[in-house]
């Protein structure tokens, strides 16, 4: 028979506007989980944290467009457990970590700039973000990413790109892993007809001394 366990958690929210414009989110959570409701022993680390805190210094109108800027933090301890509140498919994809188990305290740092032209539904788009994520010795990751898109609906161009460079300083300074991504398409509609084109690169290279769970590739799809 599986041992009873015991979940807690308590946590704290904080919506505010500090000034016009800007936007303030933050949340402080504490759990502490019980593996074995019958035993005391090893009970003196069961608590644990996690902080999340989302800032837009502001959001204006400038040159017929809108601007924003949003400022993200977090920190994530290994122990942390909140049954039922994961992260969304594939988050720690974008962070090269999506195979790698949580053994220090995590903390992330990001930051975005945001143009959009156009109104509800913009006819131009721009998004430029660069962040770290850093889990100590274990793994360290230096993120840049930038979006682009012009025009609407059926008649839009739209482009990404993505550099993910990771060190892992407890394997030594030559380990660890690249990845860099790139997406472009494109469609334009004449008449009943819809006409698109698109190409994908993505090269993931790992060094040698790094986990094996997810080898090397390279690839380019174009499609038509």
């Amino acid at each position: 028979l599986l041992p009873p366990e015991r979940t807690r958690l308590a946590t704290a929210t904080l919506v505010g506007e500090p000034w016009g414009g800007s936007s303030l989110h933050g949340e402080v959570s504490f759990s502490q989980h019980d593996g074995n409701l019958f035993s005391d022993q090893a009970d003196g680390d069961n608590g644990a944290a996690a902080l999340d805190l989302q800032f837009a210094p502001f959001t204006r109108d400038v040159g017929g467009g809108h601007v924003g800027w949003d400022v993200h933090l977090s920190q994530l301890s290994p122990r942390f457990t909140a049954l039922g509140r994961t992260r969304p498919g594939f988050y720690y994809k974008d962070w090269n970590a999506e195979q790698d188990s949580l053994e220090a305290t995590q903390r992330l740092a990001e930051t975005t700039l945001r143009y959009e032209r156009g109104g509800d539904t913009p006819w131009l788009r721009f998004l430029a973000n660069a962040g770290a994520l850093d889990r100590g010795d274990d793994l360290e990751t230096q993120r840049g990413q930038f979006d682009f898109g012009l025009g609407r609906a059926d008649r839009r161009v739209d482009m990404q790109w993505q550099r993910l460079d990771t060190d892992r300083p407890v394997l030594g300074p030559d380990a660890g892993r690249r990845r860099h991504f790139a997406r472009a398409g494109g469609r334009y509609r004449l008449g009943p007809f819809v006409p698109e084109v698109g190409f994908e690169s993505d090269e993931f290279v790992r060094a040698d001394i790094d986990s094996l769970v997810r080898p090397s590739y390279r690839y380019r799809d174009g499609r038509g």
